[in-house]
């Protein structure tokens, strides 16, 4: 009877055991194909960015590897040590990125909240410091599809970001910039909906120019009509291009109507339309008049 008993329970425990197993090597092989996807997915957005600094004439460098940590209802991603060498020489060191990604029920969808490092660091050649610029708080969160690389949900709210020029006394400081988009696929490839920018309390002080500036607030939002993301990347190569090349150019005109019309041809292609409205409060620039005395 209790060796029967035992035998009974050892099957069970047996087929139990099994079973647990079975899922979790399930869990554990899907769980590293999301993180081998993360990866790649951040790769080709480095390589993207790397791509496009060079068209512009610059540098974008990584040092080190992507992290990616599993946290159990999310991926913790820290990508390389970014810094960016400019064509004149200088070097922002932008730092290490923070991501936290968890993977959507459509493949290449991901719920992501991002933290950027604090303060960028613009330095000349010799490693002197030109600018600085921090951001007091952050929050990022947003949809990030991957098949279309773009954002089609996202909340971004920094505050207290303060610039400061280092070598020519200029200083700027914003209360708040958001960004919001709210974009939902209304046809196979086309998207539509809102994207919104928000700037509030701007002060920025020019001390060569004895000038002040000044924003209460400022709004813009661009409603977008079945627009096709995979049409604007494939321009965006060709426009990263004529923008080099006006800025070595003296034909600037003729540089500029180039621009103007791939600009144009993409507002006018990429989908049906689109609606802007924007709104400025408290503006005010305060510069003297040659002779009389600056405003302190």
């Amino acid at each position: 009877m209790v060796l029967d008993i035992m035998m009974k329970h050892s099957a069970f425990l047996f087929v139990f055991a099994f079973a647990f197993l079975a899922v979790f090597c399930c869990l554990s092989s899907a769980r590293a194909q999301d993180q081998t996807a993360l990866r790649a997915m951040f790769e080709s957005i480095m390589d993207k960015q790397k791509q496009a600094a060079t068209e512009r004439g610059d540098t974008l460098n990584f040092e080190g590897d992507i992290q990616i940590e599993d946290a159990g209802s999310y991926y913790a991603a820290t990508l390389p040590h970014a810094s960016l060498t400019t064509k004149e020489g200088n070097t922002l060191e932008i730092g290490m990125i923070a991501v936290n990604a968890s993977p959507q029920s459509k493949p290449g969808i991901w719920k992501v909240t991002i933290a950027l490092p604090t303060p960028f660091t613009l330095k000349d050649s010799k490693g002197t410091p030109l600018m600085t610029m921090s951001v007091g708080s952050q929050s990022v969160t947003g949809i990030w599809n991957n098949n279309i690389e773009y954002f089609t949900q996202l909340n971004a709210d920094y505050r207290d970001i303060i610039v400061q020029d280092v070598t020519q006394g200029f200083s700027a400081k914003l209360g708040t910039l958001g960004l919001k988009s709210d974009l939902t696929e209304t046809a196979p490839g086309k998207w539509s909906g809102p994207i919104d920018i928000k700037l509030e309390k701007l002060e920025a002080v020019i001390p060569d120019r004895q000038m002040k500036i000044s924003l209460g607030s400022a709004t813009n939002r661009v409603h977008l009509l079945s627009y096709d993301p995979a049409l604007i990347q494939s321009k965006r190569a060709e426009l990263s291009a004529l923008q080099e090349k006006a800025a070595n150019s003296t034909k600037n005109e003729e540089q500029n109507l180039a621009i103007g019309t791939l600009i144009f041809d993409l507002l006018t292609k990429s989908g049906d339309g689109l609606k802007t409205d924007y709104a400025v409060e408290n503006f005010e620039v305060i510069a003297p008049q040659p002779g009389q005395p600056g405003h302190g």
